[in-house]
């Protein structure tokens, strides 16, 4: 069936993984997130359960929802809100100056 839920799963899962477990831009994570993202799709064409666009469909989809997940910790990191991804942010924002 269109697209491949093991193709678009396994690119997100992998995309993600490999960009949010890396301290520093490294490409050496980012990049076997994406072969192991491509070798699951490969694998189902090559066990005869998806056509090749199915897995196509399925890497599209999963490079959406990496593209969204990262516009969406971007925009977050950026207002300042984000205790989680940023120590130094303070996790209740101070009171306002009695007046």
């Amino acid at each position: 069936s269109y697209p491949s839920g093991h193709a678009l799963g396994a690119f997100a899962v992998y995309g993600l993984l490999g960009w949010f477990l890396t301290t520093r831009p490294s490409l050496r994570f980012r990049g076997w997130g994406f072969v192991l993202g491509v070798a699951v799709g490969l694998s189902r064409v090559y066990l005869g359960v998806h056509y090749p666009m199915d897995v196509v469909g399925g890497w599209l989809g999963g490079l959406f929802a990496v593209w969204c997940a990262l516009g969406v910790r971007e925009r977050v990191a950026s207002a300042g809100t984000a205790p989680l991804l940023d120590s130094t942010a303070p996790v209740v924002p101070p009171a306002p100056p009695a007046t």
